[in-house]
């Protein structure tokens, strides 16, 4: 309870003074009238949130506080962001260490943190001598992706390329790219016949294995799995149903070559993988080294 606002009706009232006084960016007035909604028993983790919102322009220390027990009595999905903010808090006092463990109770929270290296409001830490460490640490944990060594193994076929088969007759271009922070590659072709393809590649971490699925423009789809990785190579394996119904199975394999292109190997095989025949053979070369 608190004096002027006893319960009910009076609290309610100094809800919307604050939240009112909030919006209008008004601090100092905003600060006061959620430090008496603080007093409550009840009070929620959101108006000590908003508490330390309104400390933090005025009064940095008083917000470490607010935004510590915001964090405690916040739901999971509220944590990250109260955490975030007592890291910057603890940043804006000198106080380095805690403002790392704070940020770093906020990526378990799952925070992705993507605003250390350009939010103003992590500028007083950027200047503390750890904070280059801190802030690779907090990439890899948010981008686990880019920093594991074996979903890696598909980024030498990145890039624009013309695409030749082995005499060197052109039959295409395509375009591959990283998506979803690096997690997924995806392809782009383009045929001269002008059909078009993607296709989607990644590692999956629960069966150990690179997979890739196709697509076309006409509908058709290809599921590769148990895809293998080596030094310079990624090999995919798909079952499939010939035209006539009957099942086969496709292998296809990318490799880096000496010379810098990649080459798609696709074989086909109708007896179980007894014998296989090749289905095409295509030579990647980077774009911009054929136009000139």
């Amino acid at each position: 309870m608190f004096a002027g606002a006893a319960s009910g009706q009076g609290a309610l009232d100094v809800a919307r003074q604050a939240d009112d006084a909030y919006a209008a960016r008004r601090w100092p007035e905003a600060a006061d009238l959620y430090r008496r909604l603080v007093t409550r028993s009840d009070a929620s983790w959101y108006t000590w949130y908003r508490l330390g919102m309104s400390e933090l322009p005025i009064a940095v220390a008083r917000a470490i506080p607010a935004f510590a027990r915001s964090a405690h009595l916040g739901p999971p999905g509220a944590r990250a962001s109260a955490f975030e903010r007592l890291g910057q808090a603890y940043g804006d006092v000198g106080r380095a260490d805690s403002a790392y463990a704070a940020l770093d109770s906020a990526l378990a929270q799952g925070d992705r943190l993507r605003g250390l290296a350009t939010d103003t409001a992590f500028a007083a830490l950027r200047r503390d001598a750890g904070f280059a460490a801190f802030a690779a640490h907090a990439d890899s944990v948010s981008r686990p992706c880019a920093y594991r060594s074996e979903a890696r193994s598909l980024d030498f076929w990145l890039g624009d390329w013309v695409v030749r088969t082995r005499g060197g007759m052109q039959v295409g271009t395509s375009h591959e790219e990283l998506a979803l922070d690096a997690c997924v590659l995806v392809e782009n072709w383009s045929s001269v016949s002008g059909s078009t393809g993607r296709s989607i590649n990644a590692f999956n971490r629960t069966s150990g294995h690179w997979e890739q699925t196709w697509f076309d423009d006409q509908g058709g789809t290809i599921e590769f799995r148990d895809g293998v990785a080596s030094a310079g190579q990624v090999q995919f394996l798909a079952k499939v149903r010939e035209t006539d119904g009957r099942p086969s199975e496709r292998r296809l394999t990318f490799t880096l070559l000496p010379d810098h292109r990649v080459r798609q190997f696709s074989e086909r095989s109708t007896d179980g993988g007894k014998t296989w025949g090749v289905e095409y053979d295509f030579y990647y070369e980077h774009a911009a080294a054929t136009s000139q």
